[in-house]
């Protein structure tokens, strides 16, 4: 296992509003957070998420998908989104992906934005 990138790490907090006891507890998993394994496709990545046994969980026991976050690069020309998948309480899988451009080997000039109303429902 490997330690998340910058990238990741920023995407995962920027994926989640400051309100919201899901949030906070979606927030205190990036604690404990490693990638078990990183699949590059070319125009994005799947990484593969481990949470710490520790981590509280969110009382929800189905699969979710989170992707209200957006972002724009120095050497993305059409910019690139993220999302986040949730199993049985935990982050397990974080995805991000170009649109129609190759995903660059270093992302440069980055700045996310959260094109979500800033709400989790389950």
């Amino acid at each position: 296992m490997v330690d998340l990138t910058i990238l990741e790490r920023q995407v995962l907090e920027t994926l989640l509003p400051r309100d919201g006891e899901v949030s906070a507890i979606l927030r205190e998993q990036v604690k404990g957070t490693r990638v078990s394994s990183r699949e590059m496709t070319g125009v994005g990545f799947f990484a593969h998420l481990e949470v710490s046994e520790k981590a509280p969980r969110v009382p929800v026991h189905s699969t979710l998908k989170l992707g209200a976050v957006k972002g724009t690069a120095d050497n993305i020309k059409h910019g690139f989104g993220f999302l986040l998948y949730l199993s049985n309480g935990v982050r397990n899988m974080l995805e991000g992906y170009a649109y129609d451009e190759p995903w660059p080997d270093d992302v440069q000039g980055l700045v996310l934005t959260d094109s979500g109303d800033g709400k989790i429902d389950f």
